[in-house]
């Protein structure tokens, strides 16, 4: 996992838990969502479970957690899609498209997409 990705809060989970999600708790990070470009489902401030084990196929639809980039990477938690041309489509859940518009990047930049994991589950107050 990245090292820059901040993963120092923490939750508590049955391991009944663990085994419904199909993760393993070594697997699983805790982090902080920052911002509003996936609200209706994330918020500002919101904990997330991460499981960084899977990281290497995209399911279309569900959340990740990402950088993109080289040697500046941007941290993004956002739903992915794969495309049939080896695109992928980014999207924000905010439901202003004017400021959180969908992102399409070319079949190139993929290859500097790193996958952290996807998110499993959330924790917070989320627009309340």
């Amino acid at each position: 996992m990245p090292e820059f990705v901040e993963t120092r809060y923490r939750m508590s989970y049955q391991l009944s838990w663990f085994r419904q999600v199909g993760a393993k708790p070594e697997d699983v990070r805790v982090m902080r969502v920052t911002g509003d470009s996936m609200e209706r489902t994330l918020f500002d401030g919101d904990r997330i479970a991460v499981n960084i084990a899977d990281n290497k196929h995209i399911i279309d639809g569900r959340v990740y957690v990402f950088t993109t980039g080289g040697t500046d990477p941007d941290v993004k938690i956002k739903r992915l899609f794969k495309m049939a041309d080896g695109r992928l489509r980014i999207v924000s859940d905010n439901a202003d498209k004017a400021l959180y518009p969908d992102e399409i990047l070319t079949a190139e930049d993929v290859e500097n997409v790193h996958i952290v994991g996807r998110v499993i589950d959330r924790s917070g107050r989320g627009g309340l």
